[in-house]
């Protein structure tokens, strides 16, 4: 068995095909959990992570977040400042991934991490995004990942891009399998 998949996507500049650029504030029409099972709750503040998440899945994401930075720290690259906003989009990232059942940055309605970012609200001119996941537990598994992210050329020039000053944690958990995405922002 191979190691853990793990994917990045990024994008600089307005007019891109992926969806990335500098956009304006939140699409009032979208609805983050549209697609969620039935009888789940419809309402926006419910995007994070307890749909399908754990009480662990917080210090899971301090654990990616502890790894990130020291990575980060290691190769002489500036500290990321952590967000709220860009939180609930990592956490409605792999919350959608376990809930649906897919692993790719578009989501099967076709929707990219970047229009997720426009509609909720986020505002930046470069955005990446990298998801991971694996069946690892306790620490070992963001651990894991973010070892993964470093141990690939595309995944590590994102992590350590220094233009990223932002980041959001994101995790779920699809039963005895993690999702990590982290989003990164200008």
């Amino acid at each position: 068995m191979g190691p853990p998949p793990l994917t990045a996507a990024s994008a600089i500049g307005p007019d891109l095909p992926l969806g990335g650029g500098r956009v304006g504030g939140p699409d009032p029409s979208f609805n983050p959990v549209a697609n969620a099972p039935p009888g789940a709750s419809s309402s926006p503040e419910l995007q994070l992570a307890p749909a399908v998440g754990s009480p662990a899945d917080s210090k899971t994401e301090a654990v990616l977040l502890r790894d990130t930075a020291l990575a980060r720290q290691l190769a002489g690259v500036a500290a990321l400042a952590r967000l709220d906003l860009l939180d609930r989009i990592a956490r409605f990232r792999s919350t959608d991934m376990a809930l649906r059942g897919y692993f790719s940055h578009i989501d099967p309605n076709g929707v990219t991490p970047f229009e997720v970012m426009r509609r909720m609200g986020a505002r930046y001119g470069m955005a990446s995004e990298i998801i991971a996941w694996n069946t690892t537990s306790g620490d070992a598994g963001p651990v894991a990942a973010v070892h993964g992210g470093l141990a690939s050329i595309g995944h590590r020039e994102a992590m350590l891009d220094e233009r990223h000053r932002h980041a959001g944690i994101g995790v779920a958990s699809d039963g005895g399998k993690r999702l990590y995405t982290i989003v990164f922002t200008d």
